[in-house]
């Protein structure tokens, strides 16, 4: 990827309503819509990135049936592994999976190749490492 892209305003927050700071939760909820659209993104990564982190934040209540991040982040290591069961896959790659079925079902791509004028085949290069990275640092503050 071209330019280094991070996300730390968003797993800030997200850490912050963890911790309980339930004052964080409208400011991360304002984020996140606009993070659905990419608002303010300076590259085709960070709007893809940014559409990612969204993403798998939904992701990971779908996967718990829980819509409060400071609950989900209470779950002990049963009941991931109880998760792990049920679902037949780790949340890790559950969340890799919908963020792909994501870019493909939208055909995001193709949209962020138009508006950035970038080829599809240089964003579908880097699209396993951007999933990769929204998805480690998810799961580094879930769990």
């Amino acid at each position: 990827m071209p330019k280094p892209i991070e996300f730390s305003k968003f797993y800030q927050l997200v850490k912050e309503v963890k911790r309980g700071d339930l004052s964080k939760k409208e400011v991360l909820t304002s984020l996140i819509e606009d993070y659905k659209i990419g608002l303010d993104s300076e590259t085709p990564y960070e709007e893809l990135g940014k559409i990612l982190c969204t993403v798998s934040l939904r992701g990971v209540n779908e996967y718990t049936g829980l819509k409060e991040i400071e609950l989900i982040c209470r779950l002990k290591r049963d009941v991931w592994d109880y998760l792990k069961i049920r679902t037949g896959e780790s949340l890790e790659d559950y969340l890799a999976s919908i963020m792909k079925s994501h870019v493909n079902n939208k055909d995001l791509l193709a949209n962020l190749c138009s508006k950035w004028n970038v080829e599809k085949e240089e964003l579908e290069n880097n699209l396993e490492n951007l999933i990769d990275y929204v998805n480690e640092g998810i799961i580094d503050i879930i769990k």
